[in-house]
């Protein structure tokens, strides 16, 4: 049997996660000196009341990703039922998560085969229902690592940010920039591009955000509904997600798409308020498809060679 194990960074519960058969491991989170496990005695609600009183980067909750001894846990247990794992870590540019499982994995090989999902929340959340999707459908452990790790790299992952504050608490944004940018209402569109979360546009007051999500869909070929695609929401209301889903009718499916609670791992530096949408999109499926394969070059290549001594036959009798 191959089983997924995966950290709390993918923001999925673990209601959600025992429905699925999936572990998920919880990240520790610190606030105001008392530790926490995410998904288990601190849940997002919580968490957002939590940040309600953060005023400065002292304030701020901190997480730690989980050690290679957690890890080993679950691997053991696996070794002893004589099953395999696909252990999906939050992004190597995001933590040092990867790192932690790859030290873990040492001592399983064959057993475990690791991933780096390249990504956070939503995106690592992506990756882990991938290899699920990939298990169900009769995939090896090694199949699925390998085309998850391939598929993490061509992954979409884009978010809007309603406040600077959390930028500024972090050190990510000068206290001059953030103070400038709430005057003039700037919300910042985040992407993740190779593994990191970089600022990809900015747009002045909250009725322009949608459309600049919509826009950034739409530029990679639509959504690819044969793969998982999420949508997410920061903080205590779904306001700003439901205005987006609405605004996106035509260009994202929301019919069965469950709206999901993003926790503290990427919630403490963005702040309430972000909806984030994690998909692959249309124009790498296209791209695949008009990729000839293998056989096909082959093919192509025996018939050159064929037509090119069929054309010197001819050459030659005509001499």
């Amino acid at each position: 049997m191959i089983r997924i194990l995966t950290d709390s960074g993918c923001d999925i519960s673990q209601e959600e996660a025992a429905s699925l058969g999936i572990t998920v491991l919880p990240i520790n989170v610190r606030i105001k000196g008392k530790d926490y496990l995410d998904g288990v005695d601190l849940n997002p609600t919580q968490f957002y009341e939590f940040l309600k009183d953060v005023k400065s980067n002292n304030d701020l909750p901190k997480t730690s990703q989980v050690t290679p001894a957690i890890w080993e846990i679950e691997m053991a247990k696996a070794k002893e039922n004589g099953d395999q794992i696909i252990a999906v870590s939050l992004g190597s540019g995001f933590s040092g998560g990867y790192n932690s499982l790859c030290l873990a994995v040492q001592e399983y090989e064959g057993i475990a085969y690791p991933v780096d999902s390249m990504n956070v929340s939503l995106g690592e959340r992506a990756v882990v229902l991938l290899a699920k999707k990939l298990i169900d459908e009769g995939y090896s452990a090694e199949e699925v690592q390998k085309i998850c790790a391939e598929r993490a790299a061509n992954l979409r992952v884009i978010a809007s940010l309603d406040t600077l504050d959390f930028l500024k608490y972090g050190g990510r944004i000068s206290k001059a920039v953030a103070f400038v940018g709430g005057i003039l209402k700037i919300k910042p569109i985040v992407a993740v591009i190779d593994g990191h979360v970089k600022m990809v546009n900015k747009v002045r007051g909250s009725k322009f955000i949608n459309k600049t999500l919509i826009e950034m869909v739409q530029k990679n070929g639509g959504v690819d509904e044969t793969l998982p695609y999420c949508v997410g929401y920061t903080g205590l209301t779904t306001e700003f997600v439901d205005s987006f889903l609405k605004d996106a009718k035509g260009v994202v499916n929301s019919g069965s798409l469950a709206i999901n609670h993003i926790g503290p791992t990427i919630g403490t530096h963005v702040g309430p308020d972000c909806v984030c949408f994690a998909y692959w999109g249309k124009e790498n499926q296209e791209k695949k498809e008009k990729k000839p394969s293998v056989v096909k070059k082959v093919v192509a290549s025996i018939k050159g060679k064929r037509r090119s001594e069929i054309g010197k036959t001819k050459a030659g009798n005509l001499k």
